[in-house]
């Protein structure tokens, strides 16, 4: 005992001596060794990393960065050389020390939150620990991270500072505005401690609602306001109402008036343009002004918006964009001063766009053996990219990315494989943070790149520093989105799962809640809220659920246990939420196989405004089945085939019922009548025989819909009723159909009755 104590003091005197050394060469350095060995300091900037190499003959490097009283750095150093240990101070102009740090058993070494005294300009130094003595040479690399770009400055506005959302509908939509500071004002948090405040939540919740111009405005009172960055996002909430003004007319009834001038130049854009288009800032005017209106034609079911800021009483130019139900779109601004506001590029926050990430993903910097790495996110610098090389056979590991210091910065993380495709993102790593986190990736040998950025990634408006740390072992495992491949997952997928004669399997790749419903023959359905319908199929799995017990590769599967009924079945996809992963559509694949054989695969995105896919397969005696065509559901008619059938078309007299059927090579059926202003009338269809699902569209004579329905009473009543008051003389077009028109799958007799309710 006695011996082994002598010996571990020995080593402790050793490791004390060294120490000694590492002292006192700090001291050295902090009274102008640095400046000797290195000569010019290179200059630094605030998320920089540098490189640089230390031997016998240059145990130091030096470099300087300029800042502000009340910033905050984190400087960290580190090198995968064996043997080389490293030592950092922080000085200022006089060579005094501020600020030192040393490690002799670490490869990395950090002076974390230096708190900067006064304005001015400060002094890095690298040093090996051991200083001349010893032969360790090799690389290091210095990164400077800290709020020095994001500092909470103020700006003295006379007049406050504000941001005014307005759009032309009923439809509820959100404004929120993150301060430089970390403050978000929203309807949940109407203020936040900078004095930024929500004037109403307008047309929330559907309810009380508004189409006189609904404005929300988010405000900051005159006096002094935080200066630097601004994010804006635009929220829309979900559909209020139906809006059909700007629709372009599909066709037009014989021999009817002609239509009242409209422009067709404001009719609807196609579908898939949903980018919002920024106009950049002008010279500001001497005199508010009120936004410009908001135009009225926009994509089928989307709304275009005009966000206005105002600064010390000055309006700039106005922000005008089109959002779909769901969506958010992005912006942010920089205020430097009172006459300095710069609006920076937005756009609709849809999908993970890289390519303005291109340059730092081709040349990441190498984490090498380091497990913790810090860095800044800005508007000059939005991404860092980060490689990581694994080994075969390694540990699965969780990617952490935490906001630091002040700032705004709201992290986002991503990883890419080696063939730099998307494996995992991450926004939140769960409800009560805004930090990502990766989790439990299990992953095979080959170089990974984590790209550090924030939400929104490039059109996003936060900033601020963040540390990155990479461990093996357990995290959250429930926040990442992950992208496995298709054959993987696939592989998977049913195993251990109970078979039959029908098999419906739905896969997707990210944490969203995707929901599947089948209706068989006989009008059951089997979904979420019907999971075993009496003598029909069984919903054995159901993947993200109500974004509960969320999984990234999540699997809805349903199945026939017994000989299935023969007939038409109809088969529908839709998002119900993208739960914690709101920046990302995930990609599904439907799969639909009928004793063995497989009849139906689908891989594709689902709509963001929750329409449903809808498809069919049919089933004959002999037990062989064929695909439908399938499509996205509107809630539109687009008067396919209709110009034909016009001439022949019955004649709806108020009053009496006319009979017809819908089969699958008769999808739909119209009519017409004449309607005059100030009428108020009550369409209704009833199903009389088969699985008959009935949907009801009623059209002006320009082709425009003035109104649809598809049940009375969702849940309840599947018949459909239209109660419509007429505007203008003329003739009107009644389409009798069926839920999904030409790629539905009900059929059957029904009953169409006109009534006037106002007489």
């Amino acid at each position: 005992m006695n011996r082994l104590f002598f010996a571990q003091s020995r080593a402790g005197h050793r490791l004390a001596a060294a120490l000694l050394v590492v002292l006192l060469l700090i001291v050295l350095a902090g009274a102008g060794l640095a400046l000797a060995q290195g000569g010019t300091p290179r200059a630094l900037r605030v998320g920089q990393t540098v490189t640089g190499t230390l031997d016998a003959r240059n145990f130091s490097q030096s470099y300087t960065f300029d800042a502000r009283a009340g910033n905050t750095v984190t400087i960290a150093a580190s090198t995968t050389t064996r043997g080389l240990s490293l030592a950092l101070t922080v000085t200022d102009t006089a060579g005094e020390t501020l600020a030192r740090a040393s490690d002799l058993t670490r490869t990395e070494v950090t002076i974390r939150d230096f708190k900067i005294p006064a304005d001015g300009t400060y002094f890095i130094t690298v040093l090996r620990a051991t200083g001349a003595q010893g032969a360790a040479q090799g690389e290091f690399s210095l990164s400077l991270t800290g709020d020095v770009a994001t500092a909470p400055a103020t700006v003295t506005l006379a007049q406050g500072l504000s941001v005014s959302l307005t759009w032309s509908t009923n439809d509820d939509m959100n404004l929120e505005v993150r301060d430089p500071v970390g403050g978000a004002v929203n309807f949940r948090t109407p203020s936040v401690p900078s004095g930024g405040r929500l004037s109403s939540n307008v047309n929330g919740g559907c309810t009380n609602t508004t189409g006189n111009n609904p404005t929300e405005t988010i405000s900051w009172p005159g006096g002094s306001v935080p200066g630097g960055s601004y994010e804006i996002i635009v929220y829309f909430n979900q559909a209020c109402g139906i809006t059909t003004a700007g629709r372009e007319p599909q066709f037009k009834l014989a021999q009817t008036p002609a239509a009242t001038e409209e422009s067709t130049e404001s009719a609807v854009r196609p579908q898939s343009t949903t980018e919002a288009t920024l106009v950049p800032t002008s010279a500001p005017t001497t005199q508010p002004e009120q936004p410009s209106p908001v135009a009225p034609a926009a994509p089928a079911g989307a709304l275009n918006f005009v966000v206005t800021i105002t600064v010390d009483g000055r309006v700039l130019e106005p922000i005008r964009g089109t959002l779909a139900a769901n969506q958010q779109y992005v912006t942010s601004f920089i205020l430097a001063g009172a006459d300095q506001v710069t609006v920076q590029p937005g756009g609709p926050n849809l999908e993970i766009d890289l390519t303005p990430a291109a340059a730092k993903i081709a040349a990441p910097t190498a984490l090498g053996t380091r497990t913790t790495v810090n860095g800044t996110i800005s508007h000059d610098n939005p991404f860092d990219a980060w490689s990581l090389q694994v080994a075969a056979n390694a540990r699965p590991i969780t990617i952490q990315m935490n906001a630091v210091g002040g700032g705004s910065l709201d992290p986002f993380l991503v990883l890419l494989g080696p063939d730099g495709s998307i494996i995992a993102s991450n926004d939140d790593a769960n409800a009560n943070t805004r930090n990502a986190e990766i989790a439990n990736q299990a992953l095979t040998a080959g170089r990974y790149t984590i790209l550090a950025t924030r939400f929104a990634l490039a059109i996003g408006g936060t900033e601020g520093s963040y540390t990155l740390q990479i461990r093996t072992g357990t995290g959250t495992a429930t926040s990442a989105t992950v992208t496995p491949t298709a054959a993987a997952t696939a592989a998977t997928a049913t195993t251990n799962l109970p078979t039959g004669p029908i098999q419906v399997t739905l896969i997707w790749n990210t944490r969203a809640d995707l929901r599947l419903l089948i209706r068989d023959p006989n009008g059951r359905s089997v979904f979420s809220d019907n999971r075993t319908p009496d003598n029909s199929g069984i919903l054995e799995r159901l993947g993200n659920f109500r974004c509960e017990n969320v999984t990234n590769t999540p699997l809805t599967y349903a199945y026939w246990p017994t000989n299935p009924p023969v007939g038409t079945y109809e088969v529908s996809v839709w998002q119900e939420s993208r739960c914690s992963d709101p920046t990302i559509q995930p990609t599904y694949t439907l799969t639909v196989t009928v004793r063995g054989n497989e009849v139906i695969r689908v891989t594709d995105r689902p709509d963001p405004n929750k329409l449903h896919f809808l498809t069919t397969f049919t089933i004959d005696a002999s037990g062989n089945a064929t695909a439908g065509q399938g499509g996205i559901v509107q809630k539109t008619f687009n008067g396919q085939n209709i110009a034909a059938q016009l001439p022949s078309a019955p004649v709806l007299e108020i009053g009496t019922p006319v009979n017809g059927t819908i089969a699958p090579e008769a999808p739909f059926v119209i009519y017409q009548f004449q309607g005059k202003t100030g009428q108020k009338i009550r369409i209704e269809m009833k199903n009389t025989g088969g699985n008959l699902d009935p949907e009801l569209f009623l059209l002006d004579a320009n082709g425009v819909q003035k109104a649809e329905n598809d049940d009375v009473e969702p849940g309840k009543d599947s018949n459909s009723r239209i109660d419509f008051t007429i505007t203008t003389d003329g003739s009107y077009v009644v389409v009798a159909t069926r839920y999904g028109v030409e790629f539905g799958g009900t059929t059957g007799s029904y009953q169409l009755t006109l009534a006037q309710t106002n007489r």
